[in-house]
């Protein structure tokens, strides 16, 4: 068996415990790689990987290795946790259910984004919670919101957003949108700031593809679960769909949706 350990380089403490628990697995005659963020991908086939951080490190997981299809435990080191299933001081009990593979998969929809200069494909990712187009500067940005081959509607404003059910509880949810359940199969369109009261969030068939074209704007920039971020001009246009993979996130625990989505709205009560 071979096993990729994913923690955070900018944080020693997600870095000393991948080395603990590369140890314990090697003991258990496990192989072990760590990817700390400061390397390219690795390309090799694993059984399991194991994401030791917060919710960033699990998005740059997600979207690093999220159409490998392999199973997926995440291990919260970090503040919120929310996409996690156990905590750090779990991990040594669980450890031995998952080589064991008494577990359970809980599958999450991705995105693809492919980005178009003309009719010409120029990059391609996928994110696990939102990709957004939105003004660098104060001026407003305008372009056409176009859904499969329907008809194009003019949009202005600060941006616009397409989540998936995972997101709808992040950035989604701050600039106004619907709170979906993680596990069903959607996508979120989410305005930001638009200038017409005629543009409401909008829950689509996962299947949809929707494509933003810049019709007036001096400068966009185009951001993946808000870590990656590209400069966008007005010859390109984007299209946002269903990744082809779904991530499979490992389950050893039940971990209520309304439970958790509660304690992260509610953080201050008792």
């Amino acid at each position: 068996m071979k096993y990729l350990l994913i923690s955070n380089h900018r944080k020693e403490h997600t870095t000393v415990m991948a080395e603990q628990t590369a140890d314990w697995l090697q003991a258990q005659a496990i192989e072990c790689d760590i990817d700390d963020g400061r390397e390219e991908a690795y390309t090799q086939r694993y059984d399991v990987m194991i994401v030791l951080g917060g919710d960033g490190t699990m998005l740059r997981a997600a979207r690093r290795y999220g159409q490998c299809n392999t199973p997926i435990l995440g291990v919260n080191l970090g503040t919120v946790g929310s996409m996690s299933n156990i905590q750090a001081s779990e991990l040594l009990q669980y450890l031995p259910r998952v080589i064991a593979g008494q577990f359970t998969l809980e599958h999450r929809l991705m995105l693809a984004v492919r980005v178009f200069e003309d009719e010409k494909l120029i990059s391609e990712f996928q994110c696990l919670n939102e990709a957004v187009i939105k003004a660098t500067g104060a001026r407003m940005l305008s372009f056409s919101v176009q859904i499969d081959n329907s008809r194009a509607y003019p949009f202005s404003g600060d941006g616009i957003m397409v989540a998936t059910p995972t997101g709808s509880s992040a950035y989604s949810l701050s600039a106004g949108g619907p709170l979906l359940d993680p596990s069903i199969l959607a996508l979120v369109i989410t305005p930001l700031a638009p200038n017409t009261m005629s543009w409401k969030p909008l829950v689509l068939n996962p299947d949809r593809r929707v494509r933003l074209r810049p019709l007036s704007c001096e400068e966009a920039v185009l951001c993946l679960d808000g870590q990656i971020c590209l400069l966008s001009d007005q010859q390109r246009w984007v299209e946002i769909a269903r990744a082809e993979q779904l991530l499979p996130l490992i389950k050893l625990k039940e971990k209520p949706f309304l439970k958790t989505i509660n304690s992260r709205l509610r953080p201050f009560e008792g």
